[in-house]
């Protein structure tokens, strides 16, 4: 699955991919109640679930993918068609480096913040729902 991928060409790094069905895995990936920035990442979770639960799950009969392209050396633009007729749009970008001359929706996204003209800033995810 993973043979295509940049960093990913050989057996050898593959093998370090973790098997998402192995319980250690989910044993690594537990939350760290006492971690010091615990409070504000269950903060961040759990408002992007309510988002999600109210503003994406109701349109999600029907959707279909609409395609994506390459913004970037580590960043994507994707987009759906959800089952409402509206558009979701989602931009990542996983590189330290900001990404400019993308194509992004006119309106404020509704995960993120981001102004007109602006570049994709390092680490950083948005999401837009187009009508």
């Amino acid at each position: 699955e993973f043979a295509r991928a940049p960093g990913f060409s050989d057996p050898e790094s593959r093998e370090r991919i973790p098997d998402p069905n192995d319980p250690a895995t989910f044993e690594t990936s537990r939350w760290t109640e006492g971690a010091p920035d615990a409070a504000e990442w269950r903060a961040f979770i759990t408002e992007h679930l309510a988002v999600r639960r109210r503003r994406l799950t109701p349109r999600l009969l029907g959707a279909r993918g609409l395609g994506a392209e390459a913004i970037g050396n580590k960043a994507v633009l994707a987009r759906w068609r959800l089952g409402d007729g509206a558009v979701l749009t989602l931009a990542a970008n996983l590189d330290e480096t900001p990404v400019d001359g993308a194509s992004f929706p006119a309106h404020a996204p509704l995960l993120g913040s981001r102004q007109d003209g602006e570049p994709l800033n390092a680490f950083t995810t948005l999401a837009w729902i187009t009508p």
